[in-house]
């Protein structure tokens, strides 16, 4: 650790003891929390996990639940840092039940992202598949191309890995949860893959349309057609 590290971390820690001693909690917890994530950064595993945890509290007890969501999503990156894959996968499966309630897609859509990798690590690849494919369509449908990338580069890994089967039903389920976010490009995949195409998710393809449906609608479906998240939670 060097000299700017250490001093970083002891104005934090004197910074959420002050908020403490002023009575203001929520601005302790994030404190608490920026320094978590620097004792993370820094190797320190067991400190990011004390003040993660002293923030986690603050924010629960003030009914912060996106915070909260946020700080169990940090959580389980120190927990995977330290190959803890039961904790990891319990933290970020609790972030993305509450981010799910809240409509924060983008949290979702991170969460995702890492209990994917997580779960693929720990050999849970049906899990990790769908989670990871998950990720990708709310990451098109966000237009944040730098983690539709992580994705779909994540699927292909595990795929070449043999980790994942590579039957045509797998492979043209990856290239739909992949697609771009315009309908356009999601119809296109659904053309291109007969295996795909369940009459509830035609008929929604054809009455969609940007301004009034959008590919919103067609998230809802795949969720049915698939089982998404309400599957895996309720495991």
């Amino acid at each position: 650790m060097d000299s700017d590290e250490l001093r970083r971390m002891l104005e934090l820690t004197n910074e959420a003891r002050d908020y403490l001693k002023q009575n203001e909690p929520l601005s302790a917890a994030k404190t608490l929390g920026n320094l978590g994530v620097l004792y993370r950064k820094a190797g320190y595993f067991a400190k990011a996990l004390e003040s993660s945890k002293a923030a986690l509290s603050i924010f629960c007890q003030l009914g912060d639940r996106e915070s909260e969501a946020t700080e169990l999503l940090l959580q389980g990156n120190t927990y995977g840092a330290l190959e803890d894959f039961d904790n990891a996968i319990n933290c970020h499966m609790q972030s993305l039940k509450i981010s799910d309630e809240l409509g924060h897609e983008t949290l979702v859509a991170m969460n995702c992202l890492r209990v994917g990798l997580i779960m693929a690590l720990a050999r849970m690849y049906s899990k990790a598949r769908v989670m990871l494919r998950y990720s990708a369509l709310l990451y098109s449908i966000l237009g944040q191309q730098n983690h539709l990338s992580d994705a779909i580069g994540a699927m292909e890994k595990f795929r070449r890995m043999r980790a994942f089967p590579s039957t045509p039903q797998e492979v043209a389920l990856d290239k739909f949860f992949s697609a771009r976010s315009s309908l356009d490009d999601i119809r296109s995949v659904v053309e291109k893959h007969p295996i795909l195409r369940t009459p509830d998710l035609i008929n929604l393809l054809d009455g969609a349309n940007e301004i009034t449906v959008g590919v919103h609608c067609v998230v809802v479906a795949i969720k049915r057609r698939v089982g998404m998240l309400r599957l895996i939670a309720s495991e």
